[in-house]
C-alpha cells in the first residue's frame, strides 16, 4: 500500500513550491515517485519553519506538526532524531560493524611484533634510502591474538625524493606451515598445497598449523573451500574458492607506485572504506630508490582493530 504524502500550506498566505502554488491553508496532494519535492531545499527549509507541513492521511488530525518526523514521511526515510535540538541526527563513520565486536582506531607507525605478540612492537616504518640500495622492505604484521583488522587509510611523508622515486604497497599472504611427520595428505606443486593424488595418507606434507586461505574469487582456480559448516575441504576440480602456498604470496597491490618526488609533509591516502586484512595476511612498503640518492621516507596508516594495548 502506498503512502498518503500531502502537503498543507501553513505559512499564512498563497505560496508557490516547486512550480505548484498552494493556497493558505490549503492541501497538495503528492506522489511517492514524484521526487522533484524532496530534492527541493525550499520545501526542506519551509516544513523546517513550519510554511509547510507534512500530512499522512485524509483529515487535520493526520497533520505531522515535528517537522522532521513530517519531513521523513515526506522521503520515505527514518533517520533518527538528534538528541541536540530539533535536528536530523546524521552519522557517518568508516567503523566496521560486526555482530558481537567492538573496533577501536589505531594510528600506527608500526606493526605488532609477531614473535612476541607486542602490540606496535613491529619495525618502525621509516625508511632510510642510501645510493647504491635500489629498494627498502617492511612488512607490517598484526598478531592474530589481538582481534580483526581493518585497513582504513595510509599516510606517507618523504624528503629529498627526485624523480622515479616511488613506492608501493602490497597485501601479502603469509606461508602456511607444513611439516613432513604426520598426517601426510598433502603434496606441494609450483609451492601450491594441494591434496595428494593418492588421497589421505599418501602425501608428503600435513599442515603443521592453520593455514593461510588465499582467495581464488576472480580465476576460480583453487584446490580448496571452505565455509563455516564444512570447514576446509579439498576441490579435486581445480575450480574451488582458495589455494594454500607454503610461500608468502602477493595477492593485492594497494597501492602502485605513487610517486615521491621532492619533499612532502604527511601525504593522506584517503579512502571512505575499510578493508578486512584476513588472518595471516600483512602489509608490505616498498620504496623504490629509482634516481640512486640519500633520502628518506615514512609511513602511518589508519586502522581499525579490537585490541590496541595489553594492560
Amino acid at each position: 500500500m502506498s503512502r498518503i504524502i500531502r502537503l498543507k500550506n501553513n505559512s499564512g498566505s498563497d505560496g508557490n513550491w516547486v512550480g505548484q502554488t498552494i493556497v493558505d491553508t490549503e492541501y497538495h496532494n503528492i506522489t511517492e515517485t514524484d521526487t522533484s519535492w524532496r530534492d527541493s531545499s525550499a520545501v526542506f527549509t519551509s516544513i523546517a519553519a513550519g510554511d509547510l507541513v507534512v500530512n499522512k492521511g485524509a483529515d487535520v488530525s493526520d497533520d505531522i506538526l515535528d517537522p522532521i518526523t513530517g519531513w521523513n514521511w515526506l522521503i520515505g526515510d527514518t533517520m533518527p532524531k538528534s538528541d541536540l535540538g530539533d535536528k536530523m541526527a546524521v552519522h557517518s563513520s568508516s567503523m566496521p560493524l560486526k555482530p558481537g565486536k567492538s573496533f577501536i582506531l589505531q594510528w600506527i607507525g608500526a606493526g605488532d611484533d609477531i614473535t612476541t605478540g607486542d602490540i606496535g612492537e613491529g619495525e618502525l616504518l621509516a625508511f632510510q634510502m642510501n645510493t647504491g640500495t635500489e629498494y627498502v622492505i617492511k612488512d607490517i604484521h598484526f598478531h592474530p591474538d589481538h582481534g580483526h583488522i581493518y585497513l582504513h587509510e595510509g599516510y606517507a611523508k618523504w624528503e629529498g625524493g627526485m624523480p622515479g622515486d616511488h613506492f608501493d604497497a602490497f597485501i601479502v599472504a603469509g606461508a602456511s606451515a607444513l611439516q613432513p611427520a604426520v598426517s601426510l595428505d598433502l603434496e606441494i606443486t609450483d609451492n601450491w598445497v594441494h591434496l595428494a593424488a593418492g588421497g589421505p595418507g599418501a602425501g608428503t606434507h600435513g599442515f603443521a598449523a592453520t593455514p593461510v586461505l588465499i582467495p581464488r574469487t576472480f580465476s576460480k582456480d583453487g584446490d580448496w573451500d571452505y565455509d563455516a559448516t564444512n570447514g576446509l575441504v579439498p576441490n579435486l576440480a581445480g575450480d574451488g574458492g582458495y589455494k594454500i602456498s607454503d610461500i608468502e604470496r602477493k595477492v593485492h597491490r594497494y597501492m602502485t607506485k605513487i610517486p615521491s618526488c621532492g619533499t612532502s609533509t604527511y601525504t593522506r591516502l584517503t579512502s571512505d572504506e575499510t578493508a578486512w586484512l584476513p588472518p595471516g595476511f600483512f602489509i608490505r612498503i616498498e620504496v623504490h630508490n629509482v634516481a640512486d640518492h640519500d633520502w628518506t621516507f615514512a609511513v602511518m596508516m589508519e586502522v581499525f582493530r579490537e585490541r590496541t594495548y595489553v594492560p
